[in-house]
C-alpha cells in the first residue's frame, strides 16, 4: 500500500528533483533480473524478454525506483501491444551511452528459422496508441518522475523506431 501511495504522490508531485535517491553502482544485468523477479510477483500473460548488450558500463542510480519505474513502463507496453506480440527490454549503446529499450517483438513460430526481431514495413500502419495518451498515463507519469529524478529522459514512442514503446538513457555518475 506504501508503494502504491507513493506512486500516487509521485504522479502528481512536479518536483520530482526533490525526491531523495539512495544511488548505487549496479551492473544492467542485475537491474533486469530484479525487473523480472518484480513481474514475476503479479499475474502476468504477456512474453517479455530482457537482453543486455555486453560489455556495458555500470549505472549509478537506486535500484528500487528505477526497477520500479521499469515495471510500469513494462506492463504500459504490454496493453499497447498486439496479440502475439511479446515486450523486449533491452540494453544497448545510444548516442555513447547505455539506456534501456522497451518495445515489441514478435516471437519466431515453432519450426522457423530467423531473427526473433521482425521491422514493421514502412507503408505499414502505426498502430500504437497516441503518445498523449500514453503520457497520461498515471504509471508513465510515475516513471517519468522516477527517470527525472536520476537525470533520464523518458522518450515516449521515438520517431522513426516503429518497434519501441519507451526508452531512456541510464545514469552513469
Amino acid at each position: 500500500m506504501d508503494h502504491v501511495v507513493g506512486d500516487l504522490l509521485l504522479a502528481v508531485d512536479s518536483y520530482p528533483d526533490q525526491l531523495s535517491l539512495n544511488l548505487q553502482h549496479a551492473s544492467i544485468d542485475v537491474l533486469f533480473d530484479l525487473a523480472q523477479a518484480d513481474l514475476e510477483l503479479v499475474d502476468w500473460s504477456k512474453a517479455v524478454t530482457f537482453q543486455c548488450e555486453p560489455g556495458l558500463p555500470v549505472a549509478l542510480v537506486d535500484p528500487t525506483r528505477l526497477v520500479r519505474a521499469l515495471g510500469h513502463l513494462i506492463r504500459c507496453a504490454a496493453e499497447c501491444t498486439l496479440p502475439g506480440e511479446a515486450i523486449q527490454v533491452k540494453a544497448c549503446r545510444r548516442q555513447g551511452g547505455p539506456a534501456i529499450v522497451i518495445g515489441t517483438v514478435n516471437p519466431v513460430r515453432p519450426g522457423k528459422v530467423g531473427s526473433r526481431t521482425q521491422q514493421a514495413p514502412s507503408s505499414h500502419k502505426d498502430d500504437r496508441p497516441a503518445r498523449s495518451t500514453l503520457a497520461k498515463d498515471v504509471r508513465v507519469v510515475v516513471s517519468r518522475n522516477l527517470l527525472d529524478a536520476h537525470g533520464a529522459k523518458l522518450l515516449i514512442l521515438p520517431k522513426g523506431r516503429p518497434t519501441e514503446i519507451f526508452s531512456f538513457p541510464l545514469p552513469l555518475s
